[in-house]
């Protein structure tokens, strides 16, 4: 879904320093694209 993908990918969320939830788990992956 569309809002899914905006959530998740392109949305900045405070909680995390203002990024978007899918940096967090690219971190924790290793990935940094």
């Amino acid at each position: 879904a569309h809002w899914l993908e905006h959530y998740n990918e392109r949305r900045r969320h405070s909680a995390i320093g203002n990024r978007p939830p899918i940096s967090r788990v690219r971190d924790l992956l290793g990935q940094d694209t």
